[in-house]
């Protein structure tokens, strides 16, 4: 492979992995929201059970 291919090749690499992606991000804050949605139902029925 010549350096110059490879030096493309890099810079593409970079640029992929720098670029916005927004289904992911949509897809990661409703994780979180899910999660935390979660949280409270969990703390409730630990204490439910402790009593």
């Amino acid at each position: 492979m010549s350096d110059e291919l490879e030096r493309q090749l890099m810079v593409q690499a970079m640029q992929e992995q720098f670029r916005p992606h927004p289904l992911r991000a949509l897809l990661a804050g409703l994780r979180k929201l899910m999660a935390r949605a979660q949280r409270p139902a969990q703390i409730k029925t630990a204490a439910a059970s402790a009593a």
